[in-house]
């Protein structure tokens, strides 16, 4: 009786061994897949948070574009992205400037901790657009560019 016992253990390890090699390439999948994803959006806010402080920084008066270069690649630098690009709208700032915009673009591929997969080749970007702390006047003269780049900002948007 325990000769048949234990054969129908041993079969039962063999099950076992199978379900488990049926199952581990999916978990091992979803395990990455939820990774990759993290990453990407943790590279998103990152942007996001980097841009707002670019613009942050460009719109008080006697900022320069350069402040805002400067601020939003601090951020990146800090959380350890490396090869984005940040790009100042317009490119010089002066005291007539209504509103700024910063644009940061971060490649997933270059800053994923895995090999990227689902989002090879791609990159997020972030595009904050602010109205400048100038008088009144300035301000309002500045509503007609805001609406036309919150406009070619949608249209971009579409287009990716």
């Amino acid at each position: 009786m325990s000769k048949q016992r234990n054969r129908g253990l041993n079969r039962r390890r063999g099950a076992t061994l199978v379900e488990f090699g049926f199952v581990l390439p999916v978990i091992t999948l979803l395990f990455f897949g939820v990774l990759e994803v993290g990453r990407t959006l943790l590279l998103q806010h990152s942007a996001d948070t980097a841009a707002y402080e670019g613009t942050r920084a460009a719109i008080v008066p006697g900022a320069t574009a350069e402040d805002a270069i400067q601020a939003a690649g601090e951020l990146l630098e800090a959380a350890r992205i490396s090869e984005y690009t940040i790009e100042v709208d317009p490119e010089e700032i002066e005291e007539g400037t209504a509103v700024v915009s910063v644009e940061v673009s971060v490649p997933i591929e270059q800053n994923s901790w895995v090999v990227p997969t689902f989002f090879s080749g791609t990159s997020v970007k972030s595009i904050v657009t602010l109205f400048s702390e100038r008088p009144p006047v300035v301000k309002l003269s500045g509503i007609d560019d805001a609406k036309k780049k919150l406009k070619s900002t949608k249209n971009k948007a579409a287009a990716d």
